[in-house]
């Protein structure tokens, strides 16, 4: 329990934008979970690893981050159908994205879409950020028109699911005003 409390305050931490108090907690929980016998399967050990990962790329430690998903990867490959695992999928897309890979993050982040989809449903808010991650490659590529698709599948979502004042849907109404600007 406390190796998933100290997870839960790293990425607190990180979400808050301080990753250098996230990274202590976070390497205090990898500690309590390695020194336990059972953490190789368990999903909140993947979810510390994968948290970690997060931490390392707001670092600027990329190759780092790539070495903490992949190992949450292994793990979250034996639950190939769950929330957490596109999470993951999408964390290890968006670390090829910020390493110019593109191929591999429009691989990795359609897999999370489509494993977010069937985990969670075609209009559930985490959905529409999976729609959102996917169009991030397209952008990338100066493909603005299946940016714009995707950007407005997850507004829709947003809007459909929280209310218009939300923050993500608010995030994706800056997303498309984003695009819009790059567009000309």
């Amino acid at each position: 329990v406390t190796a998933i409390n100290l997870n839960n305050m790293g990425h607190l931490l990180q979400e808050i934008g301080d990753p250098s108090n996230a990274l202590s907690f976070l390497n205090r929980a990898l500690l309590i979970w390695e020194k336990s016998n059972q953490y190789s399967s368990d999903p909140y050990f993947a979810s510390t690893l994968d948290n970690k990962g997060v931490v390392l790329q707001a670092l600027g430690n990329l190759s780092g981050a790539k070495r903490f998903h992949e190992r949450a990867s292994e793990i979250y490959s034996q639950r190939p159908h769950n929330s957490d695992t596109a999470i993951n999928l999408s964390n290890v897309g968006i670390q090829h994205l910020r390493e110019g890979n593109l191929s591999a993050a429009e691989n990795y982040l359609k897999h999370a879409l489509e494993v977010q989809k069937e985990a969670l449903g075609l209009d559930h808010p985490d959905t529409g950020i999976a729609y959102g991650n996917l169009a991030l490659v397209y952008e990338a590529k100066k493909d603005f028109d299946a940016a714009m698709v995707l950007r407005k599948q997850a507004l829709d979502i947003h809007l459909w699911r929280l209310t218009e004042n939300h923050p993500i849907t608010a995030t994706s109404i800056n997303n498309i005003g984003f695009l819009l600007h790059e567009q000309g």
